[in-house]
């Protein structure tokens, strides 16, 4: 009598392949195919200018090459690991943030203890009298640390005082279409970012078409990479966070006293 076999043959390989998939979609991102990452920031602001940066692949790793308009041959260089550049795509690529998430994750940044010392005396000109001044900024300073009202507490809407920005990022990757990420958001961290148009050639008007891309990651790892004293680098920090902070809050404090109101 033959003995029966415990387990089936297709079972077995579709386990393995499940098991496959699976290790397949937990692996790190592939960088050895990247042949070059461009960066091209232009700002008008005062003191500000333009700036390119390449990157490309040297021996183990990679080398980050600036270069200005104006000079031909590269004028710094930095040694980047492949963990580094791995870590920047993967975060160019991640599409799982939100405007909430990348917002509060922004002004949770500023020091909570910082701003209530900058807030203590009402400002001149307010309709407030110091009492209510003091009131009405502790209400505001409660709801803005403890967040979820963050994104309207600020100036994340638009500001035309403020000149804007452009940082376009392209990857070029062998056998694959060249990916493009670009922002022109004076905002903290130049958020939001947008996928897949080129900030230089995109008619303006399909740019209110283009889906944002709120990618916290990608702007500190980038920023991380760059020369600290860069314009760019300078342009994707916080800036002027703890500002839009305070001035926001000054403007909602105002406006209950005058009775003019804001919406929250």
């Amino acid at each position: 009598m033959k003995r029966k076999r415990s387990g089936r043959p297709w079972q077995i390989g579709v386990i393995v392949l499940i098991i496959g998939i699976a290790k397949m979609f937990n692996a790190p991102r592939s960088v050895d195919h990247v042949e070059q990452i461009d960066v091209h920031f232009i700002s008008s602001a005062p003191g500000s200018g333009e700036e390119h940066f390449t990157i490309l692949p040297a021996g183990e790793g990679f080398a980050l090459q600036q270069r200005y308009p104006d000079k031909g041959a590269p004028i710094a260089a930095k040694p980047l690991a492949k963990h580094e550049i791995r870590q920047l795509v993967e975060a160019l690529e991640d599409d799982s943030g939100s405007q909430l998430i990348v917002s509060d994750a922004i002004y949770s940044r500023v020091d909570p203890y910082e701003l209530r010392k900058a807030m203590v005396s009402r400002p001149a000109g307010s309709p407030c009298s110091s009492e209510q001044w003091q009131a009405g900024a502790a209400v505001e300073l409660d709801r803005a640390v403890a967040g979820r009202t963050l994104y309207r507490m600020t100036a994340y809407g638009e500001d035309p005082a403020r000149p804007s920005p452009w940082l376009e990022v392209q990857l070029h990757e062998t056998g694959k279409p060249t990916q493009v990420w670009w922002s022109v958001s004076p905002k903290p961290l130049m958020q939001p970012w947008t996928t897949g148009m080129a900030a230089g050639i995109v008619d303006p008007r399909l740019r209110t078409v283009a889906a944002p891309h709120w990618s916290l990651g990608a702007s500190d790892t980038l920023r991380t990479m760059l020369p600290e004293d860069s314009l760019t680098a300078r342009q994707l920090g916080l800036g002027s966070a703890f500002d839009d902070v305070q001035r926001r809050i000054t403007e909602h404090v105002s406006a209950r006293c005058s009775g003019t109101g804001l919406s929250t």
